[in-house]
Order: C-alpha cells, then sequence, then structure tokens
C-alpha cells in the first residue's frame, strides 16, 4: 500500500489503535476525515495522507463484514 505522499507501508505491519491517533505529530496537516475508536467511542483527527483503514481480505470476518454476490445475469 502506498500513502498520498508516495511514501510504501509495508502490508506485514500490524496497525493498532495507537498509531490511529496523530494529532501530536508536529509534521502532520490535519485532514477533515475523523475517525472514531469503536472502543471508547472518542472521535480523533487524522493527519492527510494517513493510512487509515488497512485489510487484505484474507480472512473475512463475518461479524463486521456482509458479503453481498451480485451478477449482472442469471448465474
Amino acid at each position: 500500500f502506498y500513502k498520498n505522499d508516495g511514501s510504501r507501508v509495508d502490508t506485514g505491519e500490524v496497525i493498532d489503535d495507537k498509531t490511529a491517533s496523530t494529532t501530536e505529530n508536529s509534521n502532520c496537516q490535519l485532514s477533515q476525515t475523523k475517525i472514531k475508536d469503536i472502543k471508547t467511542g472518542e472521535e480523533k483527527s487524522v493527519c492527510t495522507g494517513e493510512l487509515i483503514f488497512m485489510d487484505d481480505f484474507n480472512g473475512l470476518n463475518n461479524s463486521i463484514w456482509r458479503t453481498v454476490e451480485q451478477y449482472s445475469r442469471f448465474p
């Protein structure tokens, strides 16, 4: 994956809730995007170009995602 600034994000890296709060970063240009911590309900700001979501969908968690199958014609 790549950020908007072109820097590569290592997909082997585990991203946890601590990386989501970037308002302490002095080089941060705040984005209009807000994220909500699902554990605390706290809304956080993110930096422009920051990765806010990553999933390779290799192990689909059916409690989070709903599978939708669509066909252009009869299967």
